[in-house]
């Protein structure tokens, strides 16, 4: 086994016992025919079936029009560029639809992804940037499955980081054996979703100026998407066999799904789109929920506890808490191993016959992890 960090986390509750019908600041949104990408602006949201697609606006009760693609295949992404709307269909070309006229603007594509403004487009030789001045310049590539972009560094999923022209290999991760489906970057993170070691779930998340010397690694299953979405970065796919999203920075925010993947996650500054094979579910910005919709806040949980050397030393769990709560403490596989009652202040547990290993502190105030080696 090589030498990565484990990471696994886990939800105070059973997931036999988890519906989607709990977490009501999702909408479920009925679907024309079988959807296989999406896309999303701050005015608008577009689905995409086989020879047409569908756009709404993005509210609580979405009204969908139809559309006509320009070509009769499957369309594997789209992305909007302010008021423009790129689509990449399965034979590798892409469309462009401005003002209401569709043009091909390349041919065999792998793969688009969307940054600010900035489309970023690669074939198996070339990255192409795009932004609202027009195709901005092209960077020579190696071909991996998926590329990302922010103002100033281009980051790959052969682990290449492009800053201007000029490639640095991310040469450590080429180790740890991880399968990128995609790649988000924000202006101060970068982050690959995918699997490691055959079927685990995976990701990697670091600075945009650094690079950390660890994976999370989950358990079986498999990461297909990100987002950032107000202000939080979202990872989407599987564990086990229930569907998640969750915040990757800290973990506050953990939602299972009852479909068995989240397949894509895609967001603006009005919502956020998540399509699985069964459903698609709309989340609404705080400033743009409106109506009946719960408008339930997107903001991070203030953690309000620490644990304090981690790892542990010489048997004892020191733990912080800003205030008083009670608190299950789980190891990897989801097992309750202690059920904590923490003072305000600083806490100290026995743990001296625990098991080596991750465990992780679930409470209503916050949660903590602590590694006993």
């Amino acid at each position: 086994m090589k030498n990565f960090f484990f990471f696994l986390f886990v939800l105070m509750m059973s997931l036999a016992s988890v519906s989607v019908n709990a977490q009501s600041d999702w909408l479920d949104l009925y679907t024309p025919e079988p959807i296989s990408a999406v896309a999303i602006n701050d005015t608008e949201m577009a689905i995409f079936g086989l020879g047409q697609y569908y756009v709404s606006a993005v509210n609580n009760s979405p009204q969908w029009s139809t559309r006509t693609l320009p070509i009769n295949e499957q369309v594997m992404a789209a992305e909007f560029v302010a008021d423009e709307l790129f689509v990449l269909f399965s034979g590798g070309n892409l469309y462009r639809l401005n003002t209401g006229v569709w043009d091909l603007v390349l041919t065999q594509v792998n793969g688009i992804s969307h940054n600010s403004g900035h489309l970023f487009a690669w074939d198996p030789y070339w990255i192409h940037e795009y932004n609202d001045s027009g195709w901005q310049y092209q960077v020579s590539f190696s071909g991996a499955n998926y590329v990302a972009g922010g103002n100033t560094t281009i980051v790959a999923a052969d682990f290449s980081m492009y800053q201007g022209v000029r490639p640095d290999a991310l040469s450590f991760l080429k180790e740890y054996d991880m399968q990128v489906k995609e790649i988000v970057i924000t202006d101060d993170n970068y982050i690959y979703v995918g699997t490691a070691i055959g079927n685990l779930a995976a990701y990697h998340l670091s600075p945009i100026n650094a690079c950390y010397i660890y994976d999370h690694v989950l358990t079986t299953g498999a990461l297909n998407s990100a987002a950032c979405f107000e202000g939080n970065i979202y990872v989407a796919g599987r564990l086990g066999t229930k569907g998640v999203i969750f915040d990757a920075e800290d973990m506050s925010r953990i939602e299972w799904w009852p479909e068995a993947e989240i397949l894509k996650l895609r967001a603006s500054n009005a919502g956020m789109l998540a399509l699985s094979a069964e459903a698609l579910h709309l989340k609404l910005s705080t400033s743009t929920s409106s109506g009946n919709l719960l408008t339930a806040t997107s903001e991070k949980l203030e953690n309000s506890l620490q644990v304090a050397p981690n790892p542990i030393e010489n048997g004892q769990l020191r733990l912080v808490a800003k205030n008083a709560t009670e608190a299950q403490v789980l190891a990897l596989d989801g097992r309750q191993v202690s059920y904590m009652f923490i003072q305000e202040g600083v806490n100290i547990f026995n743990v001296q016959d625990w098991r080596p290993g991750m465990y992780v502190i679930s409470s209503p105030k916050g949660t903590a992890k602590f590694l006993i080696k």
